[in-house]
């Protein structure tokens, strides 16, 4: 299977989940299941969107450190570090929404699920694909 069908099928499973736990948190708070502490959105008001934004941010220096440190290495060690930084960059935007998920569950307070909003539409512009890749490392073609 090549690099980028595997990176689609991260993607879309990583994407998945994190809509799958928003779905059944959203289910949960509205139908009374958990029990919310408002006492959380304190803490959480500040805790929260500091690390959202160190995760956000942090993912787009690693990612640009990891391409710009290979722009004259060979295609094969330009196209795994294309998937690892991927992998790593998902990563981090998946944990910045699944800890604003889980302070959603907590509180029930909807600045998290801003926070989501906005996160996922971070990760859902970041779709891997040969075009990009051809983008970030300044190629006119490739074959893989």
């Amino acid at each position: 299977m090549d690099t980028f069908k595997q990176l689609k099928i991260i993607f879309f499973a990583l994407t998945a989940g994190q809509i799958s736990y928003f779905i059944v948190t959203l289910f949960l708070i509205q139908n009374d299941t958990v029990i919310l502490n408002k006492d959380f959105s304190t803490v959480g008001g500040f805790i929260v969107p500091l690390v959202v934004v160190i995760m956000v941010v942090a993912s787009k220096l690693l990612y640009n450190k990891a391409i710009n440190s290979k722009i004259e290495a060979g295609d094969e060690e330009k196209l795994i570090t294309y998937r690892t930084s991927n992998i790593v960059k998902f990563a981090l935007l998946e944990g910045a929404n699944l800890f604003s998920i889980t302070f959603y569950l907590l509180t029930g307070d909807f600045l998290y699920v801003g926070m989501f909003v906005i996160v996922m539409g971070i990760f859902l512009v970041n779709y891997p694909g040969k075009e990009k890749f051809m983008a970030e490392f300044g190629l006119s073609s490739f074959k893989e």
